[in-house]
């Protein structure tokens, strides 16, 4: 059954699956409504759901037609807004891939175990409640030209200063350095 106006056609087809389709004058597919409930809507040639509503899990593709959560995007999405949600916390809060924020790219997976980062972290300060650790052949570098370098691999560890003076200090007892745990081999008072 069709039912043509201008450069628009309203059609019903198929015995067993009975669907609603607006299609323009060419009889390219522009929105198709299922007899379960499905609607979608296409590309400018008839042929790609661009975004396409599954009524039976009812979750809305934007590039997919089998969308696998409430709001399921293949490709870039742009927020001009703010995003919010009711229920963020360790557990469902999970960032895959590329995460831009305020124009910085960054490369991440949060998750209940931690934070990946994959690239530099800037922070304007870091708390840490626990140990960093670092694997062997690893660097801490501080001072703007990384003056400061402590570094240890699998049999030795090193504390090397290129800039000025290394100063050691302790401001209520005496600075030891021990050889072997235990035993004092300079005691500086």
């Amino acid at each position: 059954n069709n039912i043509r106006g201008g450069d628009y056609r309203i059609a019903t087809s198929g015995t067993t699956a009975q669907r609603l389709e607006l299609k323009n004058g060419n009889s390219q597919k522009l929105i198709r409504f299922a007899d379960n409930g499905d609607i979608s809507f296409y590309d400018d040639t008839g042929t790609t759901q661009g975004l396409f509503w599954d009524a039976s899990t009812e979750r809305l593709g934007l590039g997919k037609t089998n969308p696998s959560s409430t709001l399921d995007v293949i490709g870039a999405g742009t927020f001009s807004g703010t995003i919010y949600s009711n229920a963020l916390d360790t557990t469902n809060a999970v960032v895959r891939g590329t995460l831009t924020t305020l124009g910085t790219t960054y490369a991440a997976a949060i998750n209940s175990t931690g934070i990946n980062v994959t690239g530099t972290v800037t922070s304007d300060g870091v708390s840490v409640d626990g140990n960093i650790n670092l694997g062997d052949n690893n660097s801490i570098y501080l001072g703007d030209s990384n003056d400061l370098r402590i570094y240890h691999d699998s049999s030795s560890s090193l504390i090397r200063n290129t800039t000025g003076s290394l100063y050691i200090q302790d401001d209520d007892g005496h600075v030891h350095i021990r050889p072997k745990s235990g035993q004092d081999g300079l005691v500086a008072v």
